[in-house]
């Protein structure tokens, strides 16, 4: 019983499917440059204009609208890859994992009106591959994230909150077969 129950739990930890990151994740934290071929530079830059409402639906004033409450906002990564030899290579990639740009707009009925909560995250991932033959290889590096965050909410007692930036290490490591 006890192989089975670690058979399982095997199977269960590397079928797991993508993590919810409460709404605020904003890339997938990439190491796909590690993969490219060669010396590989890549920078992107995104911009979002969301549109995003509601109605309310019975709290305050029923059938109220937020208007919307998602502010535009830019993105931008950047990575770099080399080749060390033929079986060793290395990434740098900066981006910016987590974020928020949520208003509810002041004026309206809405129960919300004149919330707001913003998070900016920023990534700095440094991680090396071993490559075994061209269908197999490993890698592993470290992180560090730096998040800061504020937010208002003044229906709950004109509740507000501003954090300092934080900044965190970690780790990361896996194989790759094709």
């Amino acid at each position: 019983m006890y192989k089975l129950g670690l058979v399982a739990g095997l199977v269960l930890t590397h079928t797991a499917g993508e993590v919810f990151a409460g709404a605020i994740e904003r890339s997938k934290q990439p190491i796909q440059p590690l993969f490219e071929s060669g010396r590989y530079l890549e920078f992107s830059v995104v911009a979002v204009s969301p549109n995003v409402s509601g109605v309310d639906s019975g709290v305050a004033q029923p059938g109220a609208s937020s208007g919307n409450i998602i502010d535009n906002y830019f993105q931008f990564g950047v990575a770099y890859k080399d080749d060390v030899n033929d079986k060793w290579s290395y990434a740098l990639i900066l981006d910016q994992p987590y974020g928020a740009d949520t208003t509810y707009p002041d004026g309206k009925a809405y129960f919300a009106s004149g919330s707001s909560a913003d998070i900016d995250s920023y990534a700095l991932t440094g991680i090396a591959r071993y490559k075994f033959n061209e269908n197999f290889s490993i890698y592993g590096g470290l992180r560090a994230q730096t998040i800061e965050a504020s937010a208002r909410i003044p229906f709950v007692a004109d509740y507000t909150i501003d954090t300092n930036s934080d900044t965190g290490f970690g780790w990361l490591a896996g194989w790759c077969c094709i």
